[in-house]
């Protein structure tokens, strides 16, 4: 059975769920999900997210996909409170703002339900995709400490590359279709290879990244391994087979750098060219969305909102768009079309489930300078779909939700080039979650 229909079986079975606060533990071919505060459903759609992870790591170290002796152990915890007290328990707290990490000693990997969601939406729609991404990102690790008994001498920028690799094939493996949450990277490398501070592959190849910021020195780490995998796929698989068969010694760093960038080392040209030129759809500047189906599924956290620009900007003269919008009973079950957006924001239809409409004069980071415009709405129904459609011209906005009309002049002229994006709105202070929705039929296009 393929990944999607596990993923679906174990979606439709969470209807049927026991006790909230069971602590079960699902064992397949490879590993073995332990929950913590979730349904046996949930785990078992966890451990179908894990499983095609252990065949992948074998496939690129090019051994046999033989079950490991005993199935490698997958925490899953039903909120971010559970997963830190695991980390303070085996690292010291060294890992509690990722909500995902892996344990050396115990070959034990843990992870929290990110974003955070009620029971409610977590039995209708299942594992959040991000959840499951960091579910088969750290499965990937522990994978490798189980093949690799000199795990712990890996050159960072194989580990993480590698994770990203098997966490992206196991996550597309039904849809190819590109995903913000590993295109991302590209973002990042892109700029640092403008501003001319991209590391060099043979910095690379030997971790000397260290006066890169942490998520940039990630971004770089990540984007030449896809490079090389898709460059130099051969070559990749032969420095993997180097990397697990040279023994731990004093001489293994030395000797692992030397055949890396004898492998590798010719693609310094090429990979700073397809950096300059990385030209991703989305700009995923909070997290969450993802492409499911025929449309793009987006859940803020609690504490900020979720925004996702499109990345090709358009002249300001006059912009339109629309599509349909299905805002989940969670949260404060509000989302936003954002447009005429520059560096220091723009402005939003914000549509909310239960209450009305709104065009808004927004900041950067989502929160609301002005209220343009606001009308009651009675079409826009918790898990109903709804239309929306929206013309900026002139200097004014038009927008239609459900068949009620709003319109309003812009406070200030727009940025001489603007894009667009999505929103969902986070919870605010004190909140414990964040807005959840599914946008699809998008059309947006400069008039």
């Amino acid at each position: 059975m393929t990944l999607a229909p596990r993923l679906l079986l174990a979606g439709l079975c969470l209807a049927t769920g026991v006790a909230a606060q069971d602590e079960p533990r699902v064992t397949g071919r490879f590993f073995e999900v332990r929950g913590h505060g979730v349904t046996r459903e949930v785990a078992a759609q966890a451990l179908s997210t894990v499983e095609p992870v252990w065949p992948a790591v074998c496939d690129f170290f090019g051994v046999p996909a033989t079950p490991p002796s005993v199935p490698l152990a997958v925490h899953l915890y039903r909120d971010a409170d559970g997963y830190r007290a695991a980390d303070r328990r085996l690292t010291g707290g060294r890992f509690g703002p990722n909500q995902a990490m892996s344990h050396w000693r115990t070959k034990s990997s843990h992870v929290a339900v990110q974003p955070p969601c009620d029971d409610k939406l977590l039995a209708a729609r299942g594992l959040p995709m991000q959840t499951r991404a960091m579910l088969a990102w750290e499965a990937c690790h522990i994978v490798r400490y189980e093949l690799c008994p000199n795990f712990r001498l890996h050159p960072g920028w194989f580990f993480d590359g590698l994770a990203a690799a098997v966490a992206r094939r196991v996550m597309t493996a039904a849809d190819a279709a590109p995903q913000p949450f590993f295109s991302q990277r590209w973002l990042r490398a892109r700029r640092l290879a403008k501003e001319g501070d991209l590391p060099g592959v043979r910095q690379l190849l030997t971790d000397e990244t260290q006066d890169l910021q942490m998520r940039d020195r990630y971004a770089a780490r990540i984007a030449f391994f896809a490079f090389a995998e898709e460059r130099a796929p051969e070559a990749l698989r032969r420095l993997a087979t180097k990397i697990r068969g040279t023994a731990a010694s004093t001489t293994y760093a030395g000797t692992v750098a030397a055949a890396a960038v004898t492998e590798l080392g010719g693609l310094e040209q090429a990979f700073h060219r397809f950096a300059v030129e990385a030209a991703p759809a989305w700009d995923e500047q909070v997290r969450s969305l993802w492409r499911v189906g025929d449309g793009w599924r987006q859940q803020a956290f609690a504490a900020a909102d979720a925004i996702a620009l499109r990345t090709v900007q358009a002249p300001r003269a006059g912009f339109g768009a629309r599509g349909e919008v299905r805002i989940e009973p969670h949260g404060p079950m509000e989302m936003r079309l954002l447009f005429a957006w520059g560096a220091g924001g723009g402005y939003a239809l914000s549509m909310t489930a239960g209450k009305g409409v709104k065009l808004l004069s927004v900041a950067a980071n989502g929160s609301a300078r002005a209220e343009l415009a606001a009308a009651r709405c009675d079409g826009l129904r918790p898990g109903a779909w709804c239309r929306f459609a929206l013309s900026v011209a002139d200097g004014s906005v038009y927008a239609q939700v459900a068949g009620h009309k709003l319109e309003a002049a812009l406070p200030e002229p727009m940025p001489e080039q603007v894009c667009w994006g999505l929103s969902a709105c986070g919870g605010g202070a004190g909140a414990a979650v964040g807005s959840v929705g599914v946008w699809r039929d998008l059309v947006a296009e400069p008039r």
